[in-house]
């Protein structure tokens, strides 16, 4: 649906986390590094932080253990346009079994309270099958400053708290509450589209551009629409393509928006507050 969606809960803040060289004590990766590969350097438990220096890496990364940080070499503090690692693989689902399995970075259940910085994920499987750069079942997961590339769902998250800033999501087909962001893309798109019951998706504070249908939203199929149990709503944004008369009946025009306590159920103390 949305060619490209840049995400941040708060834009607001100046941000003092961006590494552009190895914190003290923290395992290495790349060219300059103790490891080649991520995954080499997850089998040294001896810090649970590690670093990226600006290399691209052909990987599948699986993270189990909890607490993991993981820095990415960046030159800027407050954008993932100037992120220099990045880690690829282009297996799509259907060789993979599964969309987690295909993920480039799968973070399992076991792994609570990861965060990831400044890094580069991408699969460039393109089109025919779905295609995982991203794949997020544990809680508290922190994406700060992260850049997702695909092209069928690029991001899979499933159970637990997520949260993203100062980072950008590029695909084609399918993208939850997303605030203060640029909605951007070619051609005429939709905001989103049930593939599933009880889809809820809010866009609040954004400024929506041009290549948003005055209808907004999209059912999933005239024989099966998908809308009697969804909430699709939108609030506060901007921009030619924010709230239109044309509006299709099943979007709601919030009078209030959502504060990330509302959607957090109040547990915020693990989100990086220099990214708020």
């Amino acid at each position: 649906m949305l060619s490209k969606v840049l995400i941040s809960f708060l834009l607001a803040g100046t941000l003092s986390l961006c590494a552009s060289s190895p914190p003290t004590g923290s395992i290495t990766v790349g060219p300059e590094g103790q490891y080649p590969t991520l995954s080499a350097a997850l089998t040294d438990i001896s810090s649970n932080v590690y670093f990226i220096y600006g290399t691209i890496i052909n990987e599948r990364v699986v993270i189990t253990r909890p607490n993991i940080t993981v820095y990415g070499q960046t030159s800027g503090e407050s954008t993932y346009a100037e992120n220099l690692a990045t880690i690829y693989n282009n297996i799509p689902a259907s060789a993979a079994g599964s969309g987690e399995a295909s993920a480039t970075v799968s973070i399992h259940a076991s792994a609570t309270d990861v965060k990831l910085y400044n890094l580069n994920i991408a699969n460039t499987y393109g089109r025919g099958s779905q295609a995982i750069a991203l794949s997020i079942n544990s809680t508290r997961f922190g994406a700060y400053g992260i850049n997702l590339t695909g092209y069928q769902d690029t991001l899979l998250t499933m159970n637990g708290l997520h949260f993203f800033s100062k980072g950008c999501i590029n695909g084609a087909v399918d993208f939850y509450v997303i605030d203060q962001s640029n909605i951007m893309g070619a051609g005429k798109q939709y905001l989103g589209r049930p593939w599933r019951s009880y889809a809820r998706v809010v866009f609040q504070n954004s400024v929506l551009g041009s290549q948003i249908q005055p209808a907004g939203w999209s059912e999933w199929a005239v024989a099966s629409p998908e809308t009697d149990n969804i909430f699709y709503g939108e609030y506060n944004n901007t921009g030619p393509g924010a709230w239109d008369i044309a509006r299709v009946s099943f979007a709601t025009n919030m009078t209030e928006g959502l504060t990330m306590d509302t959607v957090f159920g109040g547990s915020t103390s693990w989100v990086e507050t220099d990214f708020l």
